[in-house]
């Protein structure tokens, strides 16, 4: 393998993200919101407690709805234990 074919496939490595698919319901319960705010901040593209749901929205193949979102595990790693800090306090 040469350098330059070792740094395409490394760069390309670091762009991949795990992800986890969760429905709106769930990505609202793991971001501690309420679902229609999830909703509202794909189809508008806003942004909602700093994440950007419209990226990780699969649509619909009319393109009217979110079937799931691919969500990156450190995202939902984050939350859970920001979720039990403040549980605990």
């Amino acid at each position: 393998m040469t350098l330059a074919n070792y740094t395409q496939s490394d760069a390309a490595m670091s762009e991949t993200t795990a992800t986890q698919e969760l429905d709106r319901n769930q990505l609202a319960e793991v971001l501690g919101v309420e679902s229609h705010t999830v909703s509202a901040a794909a189809h508008g593209q806003f942004f909602c407690r700093g994440y950007p749901l419209h990226e990780w929205a699969v649509w619909h193949p009319r393109g009217n709805e979110v079937q799931y979102y691919e969500v990156p595990i450190c995202v939902i790693q984050t939350e859970s234990s920001e979720e039990k800090t403040r549980d605990a306090t």
